[in-house]
């Protein structure tokens, strides 16, 4: 017996629908603009401090603006949360695709928007605690997980760990930031996605330690020179083990290998070459035309990839 035409049912079965058109790319923003509601979030509250290192306002005024990603039939009580140090997350793929697909995001704008020179790492985790009791007092949620993407990975481990075990009180240069006793709520899990380890880390581990003097970089210790024979195993064309098709014909499991024909990362060539050096057959090839490396812009190109990963995982029967 067919289930009964109600409402909840006919506008269950016209977003399902619509789902399965996102894949249309000249229909991602009207599909977009249907499947999920793009509500402003502004926050705004008193802090004191020694001096004011954002621009204009009142001193001790701190204001705040997100976009709350709400799907259509939004019914979950757990809500993942997106925040980065400076820039502003809501119209990049990750969270827009996930609430699309039916979670609800919050992407969080910190109080130095799209300008880090006088950013504060600590005060930045302060902003997301107000997020965080915001999605659960004002927007009901029950359960906040932290979506960390980019540079967004370290800075919410950071505001985890200051949220379980708070201790910071001053920031290295003594000024005050009471970490501790802003009792920042805990969240309820973490997520690293395409993330890195901090950006102190990143910029100090890109540095050339080689240089002796930066008036004078040819100048160099050679034992810390990259491009000295002391690291021929990383960087020589001819020495280096590392090679990725040579390695590939040692493989004996399974290989999917996937093309985007406009990648603007890596050259789109070296897919073939890596798939050309699997020596066995249990091993498959997809080109993508015209995906690029993030998929940016391209929804209908990460529900692709997304789609042609997990189609060959149950295949293989990694997923049951």
């Amino acid at each position: 017996m067919p289930h009964p035409a109600t409402p909840r049912r006919a506008q269950k079965l016209e977003t399902d629908a619509l789902r399965e058109c996102w894949t249309t790319p000249e229909h991602h923003e009207a599909i977009d603009a249907f499947l999920n509601k793009r509500i402003p979030i502004f926050l705004h509250w008193q802090e004191k401090a020694a001096f004011k290192e954002t621009y204009a306002g009142a001193l001790d005024t701190v204001v705040v603006e997100g976009q709350y990603l709400k799907p259509r039939e939004a019914t979950s009580k757990t809500i993942a949360i997106f925040m980065h140090p400076t820039g502003t997350m809501n119209l990049l793929p990750m969270p827009n695709a996930l609430a699309a697909a039916g979670v609800p995001c919050l992407t969080c704008g910190s109080r130095y928007p799209h300008n880090d020179s006088a950013l504060i790492m600590k005060k930045v985790i302060l902003d997301l605690g107000r997020y965080i009791r915001y999605a659960r007092e004002k927007l009901g949620f029950e359960k906040v997980i932290l979506a960390g993407w980019s540079g967004g990975g370290s800075l919410l481990m950071f505001y985890q760990s200051q949220a379980e075990k708070p201790w910071i009180t001053a920031t290295p240069a003594g000024d005050p930031v009471d970490v501790v006793g802003a009792k920042l709520p805990k969240a309820d899990a973490v997520l690293q996605l395409a993330a890195h380890v901090s950006r102190a880390i990143t910029l100090t581990e890109w540095l050339d330690l080689s240089i002796r003097d930066e008036l004078n970089p040819d100048d160099r210790i050679v034992e810390l020179d990259l491009y000295d024979p002391n690291w021929l195993s990383q960087w020589s064309y001819a020495e280096s083990r590392a090679d990725g098709p040579k390695c590939a014909a040692d493989v004996s499991v399974p290989v999917l290998v996937v093309q985007n024909s406009a990648d603007d990362g890596c050259a789109s060539s070296h897919a073939a070459r890596l798939f050309a050096g699997v020596q066995h057959d249990d091993k498959e090839f997809h080109e993508m035309k015209g995906a690029m490396h993030y998929y940016i812009g391209q929804p209908d190109k990460m529900a692709e990839a997304v789609a042609i990963v997990k189609n060959w995982l149950e295949r293989k029967g990694f997923l049951v």
